[in-house]
């Protein structure tokens, strides 16, 4: 059965809108928390993408070295920070939780 583009459009929206939504709340959390990305972690993580490239190797990192290919790799260092500082979060709280009900 072939879908329409409408169809296509309908199936992949609710997936779509959640994780534009999720996008929005990790980079609010990012800049309320002040969760960065330095320099010297940006670089690494491109030396780590670049590994394996062969020849390949030297192009990929002047790729990545500037403009929007390397805001796209420092975009998603700040995210993976951000999730784990909210994981940190919930588990501390989930701990606390977990120690006040046992004081009870």
């Amino acid at each position: 059965m072939k879908k329409t583009e409408q169809e296509i459009r309908d199936e992949f929206r609710p997936e779509a809108s959640r994780r534009v939504t999720e996008s929005l709340v990790v980079a609010k959390v990012a800049e309320q928390e002040k969760i960065a990305a330095d320099e010297a972690e940006v670089n690494a993580e491109i030396e780590k993408m670049v590994q394996g490239a062969g020849d390949r190797a030297e192009d990929l990192r002047k790729m990545f070295g500037t403009g929007t290919a390397r805001h796209v790799v420092e975009d998603r260092l700040v995210a993976g920070k951000t999730v784990r500082f909210l994981v940190g979060v919930a588990e501390s709280s989930h701990s606390k939780r977990e120690e006040k009900e046992e004081t009870s």
